[in-house]
């Protein structure tokens, strides 16, 4: 190898070293960079129900609200309602862990999220709860704990804590009679009146379907007598085993 050579090879890898060395120095500041960056950002890392709280984690955050979607038509989000403004419980290192006490009553609504706000009072972070849709919320949020079990014939009423319900009649009954072969098995829709100190309403319940909710009250039919045959059931006759829930009392 001749010294010309030589000279070009050692210039190569004192360049390839400086290179290296530099582009080394340079994904470092930037590795720093990036984890200072992260460590200073506002964000929620979680939002989920630890009974009796809505519990909120993240980062950097000056203040959270806790905010749900109602049951109606219009969506516009100037209809949400507030629920609360979580307090701050915990902050270990940057980990912080935002709570806020679950109404005792429950509410009607399709979806329950977290507001995050900066130094400035800027949202700049939201999360939503798991949990979706009326009943799913009404289930794991509040969830019933006490249950009555009743059976009432048409014109009769049950008081169940501030609610009074009567069974006013059967708006349908499709079932299949036992003495016959159908494609599907039908199923009955009955009527209550039900009332309590804030509201009154008349509610039809399909035995098929998920439980009604009124006003913290899951209401469902369980059993339908007598079973369906060729003849028709007078009304009397009819004996309908209802299930009532009530809210947690948290």
């Amino acid at each position: 190898m001749t010294a010309k050579k030589i000279w070009i090879s050692i210039l190569f890898l004192l360049v390839l070293i400086f290179a290296t060395t530099g582009g080394y120095r340079f994904w470092k500041q930037n590795k720093i960079s990036q984890d200072t960056a992260q460590q200073k950002a506002v964000v929620i890392t979680n939002f989920f129900v630890e009974k009796p709280d809505f519990v909120v984690t993240g980062r950097n955050l000056s203040a959270v609200e806790i905010w749900a979607i109602p049951v109606s038509e219009d969506t516009k989000e100037e209809n949400d309602l507030f629920i609360g403004k979580a307090t701050l419980r915990t902050s270990v290192s940057a980990d912080e862990k935002w709570a806020l006490s679950i109404p005792s009553q429950p509410i009607s609504v399709i979806k329950i999220y977290a507001k995050g706000f900066d130094g400035g009072g800027k949202e700049v972070a939201r999360a939503t709860l798991a949990f979706v849709g009326e009943s799913d919320i009404y289930l794991n949020v509040w969830g019933p704990v006490t249950e009555n079990i009743v059976g009432l014939a048409i014109g009769e009423q049950l008081v169940f804590g501030d609610l009074e319900m009567t069974f006013t009649k059967i708006v349908q009954d499709s079932r299949c009679p036992k003495d016959a072969v159908c494609v599907t098995a039908g199923d009955v829709t009955v009527e209550v009146s039900v009332v309590t100190p804030r509201k009154t309403q008349k509610l039809q319940i399909q035995n098929s379907k998920n439980p009604v909710l009124f006003d913290g009250y899951f209401i469902e039919v369980n059993n339908v007598e007598p079973i369906k045959t060729s003849e028709e059931i007078s009304k009397d006759k009819y004996r309908v085993t209802f299930i009532v829930s009530r809210d947690a009392k948290l």
